[in-house]
């Protein structure tokens, strides 16, 4: 397993099947962190040193986007399959259930967590899920302290953390050393899987053209983020693809 830079974040080259173990493994070990990367997340650490950091101190880095996976082919001519965190959350929970681990859902809302609850009784019976929905504001300092132990008091192996980028990256970083168990940043995925959002038909998951679904069913939202984000990560992969093609720079 070796990362590849894409931007300013270091990627890992990894199968589908070795990322789940990998995560399963930590699991176990009841450590670390794991971000998924997509275009976003991309440009949120060109944008912000401090970002990128947390990105790549993390213990995994997965291809999300299928824009970032074909980064591998085109800058380095390595074939990485893209690993959707959609697929990779039912997956994991599957994992966690054959062997046995405790899973903790922090973040989205009460009525995501309670689709999602209702959705893992029916899809893994007998896998334990604890859940809680933070307030949608800064926390005290208490309320963090109480967080902390909320979290370590159920003893979870894996803690999904669905905030949202980046908030739940720096969330992770931030706890790293206070909770016990490893934690995976999945908030987007975590509303698909409760059906809260419809995920595009596959042939554009294939083309690499899921942001275009997306942004048909939020257009006020996500326009101008993917406005900006979308043309910014092309410039930047242009840049770096005549570096490392040219100069040999990588």
């Amino acid at each position: 397993m070796l990362k590849h830079k894409i931007i300013n974040c270091y990627i890992d080259n990894i199968s589908y099947r070795n990322a789940l173990d990998k995560v399963v493994s930590l699991s176990i070990s009841k450590r670390g962190y794991v971000c998924l990367v997509n275009v976003h997340m991309l440009i949120e650490s060109y944008d912000d040193t401090h970002f990128c950091n947390i990105v790549n101190q993390s213990d995994l880095s997965l291809p999300d986007g299928m824009p970032v996976a074909k980064s591998f082919s085109l800058l380095y001519d390595i074939d990485q399959k893209r690993i959707a965190g959609m697929n990779f959350i039912q997956d994991i929970f599957f994992e966690c259930r054959q062997h046995q681990l405790k899973i903790f859902i922090y973040g989205s809302t009460d009525d995501v967590l309670l689709k999602t609850s209702d959705k893992l009784r029916k899809d893994f019976p007998g896998l334990e899920v604890s859940f809680f929905s933070p307030p949608f504001r800064p926390l005290t300092t208490q309320e963090k302290h109480d967080v902390i132990d909320m979290v370590n008091s159920a003893s979870p192996d894996l803690i999904v953390v669905a905030l949202g980028c980046p908030k739940q990256e720096k969330w992770m970083y931030e706890h790293r050393d206070l909770i016990s168990g490893c934690m995976v940043g999945l908030g987007g995925a975590l509303s698909v899987y409760a059906g809260e959002i419809s995920r595009a038909p596959l042939w554009m998951q294939q083309a690499g053209l899921e942001w275009l679904y997306r942004l048909s069913k939020e257009p006020r939202r996500l326009f101008s983020r993917y406005a900006y984000t979308n043309s910014k990560f092309l410039m930047l992969l242009f840049v770096q693809f005549l570096r490392v093609k040219f100069r040999g720079v990588k």
